[in-house]
Formats: C-alpha cells, structure tokens, sequence
C-alpha cells in the first residue's frame, strides 16, 4: 500500500471513530490533536474520492409493530430489534460506509 493510501485509510478509520463517537467535530478534533482544518480537508478528500454516491438516509416513521426492521447495505443485511443499542449500529454503519 503506498503511502496515499495509507493516508487516505487513516483519515477513513479517523473519520468513522468521529462519526461513531457522538462528539461534536471541534470536541473529537480537540481531543486528538487534529486541526479543524485538516479535519475538513481530509473528509472532503475522502468523501470526494469515495466511487459511490454517499448513502441518501431515509427517516422512517415509528410503529406500533414488533417486527424488526432490516436494512440492506450492499451485501449486508442489518436487523434492527426493538431495544436495539444504537451506538453499536451507529459503529456497524461507519464501518459499512467506510468500505
């Protein structure tokens, strides 16, 4: 792997641990030691060189039924259960988008 996309790996994983921590962008940045700037920059770096179109997120109204609701992402199939831990889910999707 050359170093572009070693860098460019980095700034993916760096990008999906902010999105996945709940943090604001200036609190993750100041906590790691990473400029605003860079931040900004590498996200539309990565994001603009990403193939696919990024996902189009859909709000879905809540029901009375139990049935669990499975999201399709690729080749993945999610299930999500009532009572569902929804960071954990918010971790599984950074981890799906960033591939």
């Amino acid at each position: 792997m050359s170093s572009s996309e070693q860098r460019h790996a980095t700034w993916r994983r760096l990008l999906a641990e902010q999105q996945a921590s709940g943090q604001s962008i200036t609190g993750w940045c100041d906590q790691h030691g990473i400029s605003l700037a860079s931040f900004y920059y590498w996200r539309k770096r990565v994001t603009n060189d990403a193939a696919p179109a990024a996902p189009q997120w859909l709000a879905l109204p809540a029901t009375a039924t139990h049935d669990p609701l499975l999201l399709h992402v690729s080749r993945v199939t999610i299930e999500v259960a009532r009572g569902f831990d929804a960071q954990l889910l918010h971790e599984v999707l950074a981890v799906l988008e960033s591939r």
